[in-house]
């Protein structure tokens, strides 16, 4: 699905809005428009941020990235989120999961500061699209490589389901190849590295566990090599489905001997 399908909902039905804005840009123009939808639609719309990790050149604040509630006064839900708000508020201080100011480096906020955070952002969002144009174009397209709106990351679908202990195994199998041949490549479970990050995933479309792929702020020859070594690895392991002529061949075949 598009990133925009989101307005052909019918929101009689919608209580509240909850958006997850980890891999977008602090001033991602999607963000605007989901909350200018939201509100114009009259609903309450609370936006979440696991981490900080694309607003500060990779430093995480705490254990807790943001949460912001929005929603108009005269709105029906006002008192309800209110209340919300005031529980969220106790949670983060019961939990310990605030950010304090030791956490923050002194040039937080500053222009050059997110100058630097957004051009990182974007070095990261090209290598990621490279690396999906590439293992797509060897891999099998779509039918092996999911792509995504944020391209934060990419993930690569075997061509069997696989248990949750396989995928982690494949994995850590990956990452360790890629390893060994001197590539920035490490078994880490998020994104926004200085190093490409691999990873088992389970992917809610596919409803299957996957390998996810997050690229890194490197220069495009490096990716390309990395791209190599993924397809090399990937082949080796046979881990793509037949190819569907294949299958299809292979069918006519045993009905003609049936």
């Amino acid at each position: 699905r598009g990133f925009a399908d989101y307005r052909k909902l019918s929101t009689a039905d919608i209580d509240v809005v909850l958006f997850d804005t980890t891999c977008f840009w602090q001033r991602s123009s999607r963000i605007r428009l989901v909350v200018e939808w939201a509100l114009q639609a009259q609903l309450p719309i609370v936006l979440v941020r696991s981490h900080a990790k694309l607003d500060s050149l990779g430093i995480e604040y705490g254990r807790l990235g943001s949460i912001v509630f929005a929603w108009r006064a005269s709105d029906d839900s006002s008192r309800t989120l209110s209340t919300l708000v005031r529980a969220t508020e106790d949670s983060v201080r019961l939990y310990g999961v605030a950010a304090i100011p030791a956490h923050f480096p002194p040039f937080t906020g500053t222009d050059d500061y997110r100058q630097c955070s957004a051009s990182r952002t974007a070095a990261i969002i090209r290598s990621t699209r490279r690396m999906a144009r590439g293992l797509s174009a060897r891999l099998g397209g779509t039918r092996t490589v999911r792509e995504f709106q944020h391209a934060l990351y990419l993930a690569l679908a075997p061509g069997k389901e696989m248990a949750l202990g396989d995928v982690k195994r494949a994995a850590g199998a990956l990452c360790d190849a890629l390893g060994k041949q001197g590539l920035p490549v490490k078994h880490a479970g998020s994104f926004g590295f200085d190093f490409v990050a691999v990873e088992w995933f389970f992917d809610a479309i596919l409803r299957r566990n996957v390998i996810r792929i997050a690229g890194a702020d490197l220069p495009a020859v490096v990716i390309d090599r990395i791209v190599d070594a993924i397809v090399t690895w990937w082949s080796q392991h046979r881990m793509s489905a037949p190819p569907k002529l294949h299958a299809a061949a292979t069918a006519k075949t045993e009905t003609a001997t049936l």
